[in-house]
């Protein structure tokens, strides 16, 4: 991914979670929302990883969904502007989790690391999805939940927990 310019034209919006809310995040916490519906309740002991976090829609469904105290979230981002946003937002709302700049593209966490992973609308911008989509499979146990939601001009195209076995595929 080409990394962001620093030219910011004098009557351009600083880039901050203001402009984030005022380009989408409405939108994106809906769907998020609307994604956990979807889902059995976590269970005891999940670890769950945001990945492209964003303003952190993802995480905090997650935790208006009141899970266990025991589970634990990962929270990455290739952008350092978004990973510094989602911080100071988790901070503010006191959510157990801190964001770290992390390409999904190559992720540092070991096989099998995660019971549930979200990637939500960050597939279509990475400049290897596929590359993305083997780490996902990588660090999810074998048994786990992992759903990406694409867009295309900032409509939900498909989501779908990906699943190798054509038999027991299901989409939503």
């Amino acid at each position: 991914m080409a990394a962001l310019s620093r030219f910011v034209p004098n009557k351009a919006m600083p880039f901050n979670a203001k402009l984030f809310d005022i380009i989408g995040a409405d939108e994106t916490l809906g769907i998020a929302k609307h994604e956990m519906t979807l889902l059995p309740p976590f269970p005891p002991g999940s670890v769950i990883h945001d990945a492209a976090c964003g303003l952190g829609p993802v995480t905090e469904i997650i935790i208006a969904t009141s899970p266990p105290d025991n589970i634990k979230i990962e929270v990455t981002d290739l952008a350092p502007p978004m990973v510094g946003i989602y911080n100071n937002i988790a901070t503010a709302k006191q959510w157990p989790s801190k964001a770290a700049i992390v390409d999904v593209q190559k992720l540092t966490f070991p096989d099998s690391a995660f019971s549930h992973v979200f990637l939500s609308f960050g597939l279509p911008i990475l400049e290897d999805p596929v590359a993305a989509v083997i780490e996902i499979y990588r660090t999810s146990r074998k048994e786990s939940v992992r759903r990406i939601l694409t867009g295309r001009f900032g409509v939900l195209v498909r989501s779908w927990p990906l699943n190798p076995n054509p038999s027991t595929r299901t989409e939503t």
